[in-house]
């Protein structure tokens, strides 16, 4: 009985906060009210300040650059994470089962950490989260982008050496077909990475 009260108790501050348009400041919190909120807040990390939009562990994410002109976006709908930039006709994006099976401090999961909210939490400052009318749609990826699935390209890459028997055996080819696979990464920061690690 009590549960069933407290669980009534809380589902009348929840409509109450949508009424009076209460402020959550707390990114975590947020998520786990699993209603869909529109965030600001200033990233500590470097991004500087930001607005993106949360339901559960989805988030969406827009970088305005304004002194050149660039518009970043950033995704996680829960399956997979990406990146895109507006000005571009190409994205990339990545298994979120399949980062487990990279090193955590790999170039490609440091930087699709930042789609992950609990990631994202940990460089939240002035958090001002307000509930928000949004649909699964504004948490999918946009189907006119092409994205390079860069979990598979990595799978494939390391996949030669997995077959090495000893030192001896090393076949230069092998890491030629590694850096092949690096070229079809859109060129920018996860093009090089990409090269940076495997060539």
């Amino acid at each position: 009985m009590k549960y069933i009260f407290l669980v009534l108790v809380f589902v009348v501050l929840i409509s109450g906060c949508a009424q009076k348009g209460v402020t959550v400041t707390d990114l975590m919190d947020a998520a786990a009210m699993n209603v869909p909120m529109k965030c600001t807040l200033t990233d500590a990390s470097g991004r500087g300040d930001l607005t993106m939009y949360i339901k559960g562990q989805k988030l969406s994410i827009s970088i305005v650059d304004e002194e050149n002109n660039k518009v970043s976006r950033s995704l996680n709908d829960g399956t997979f994470m990406y990146m895109w930039s507006e000005n571009e006709n190409v994205g990339v994006k990545m298994n979120i089962a399949g980062m487990s099976k990279l090193s955590p401090n790999s170039p490609e999961v440091q930087r699709f950490n930042q789609v992950d909210i609990s990631k994202v939490a940990q460089y939240a400052k002035d958090v001002k989260c307000t509930l928000a009318a949004l649909t699964d749609a504004d948490f999918t990826a946009p189907s006119n982008i092409p994205f390079q699935d860069i979990t598979e390209l990595l799978s494939q890459a390391t996949s030669p050496y997995s077959q090495i028997a000893t030192p001896g055996d090393i076949n230069p080819t092998n890491s030629q077909n590694a850096c092949e696979l690096c070229e079809a990464v859109p060129p920018g920061e996860e093009h090089d990475a990409c090269i940076a690690e495997l060539c």
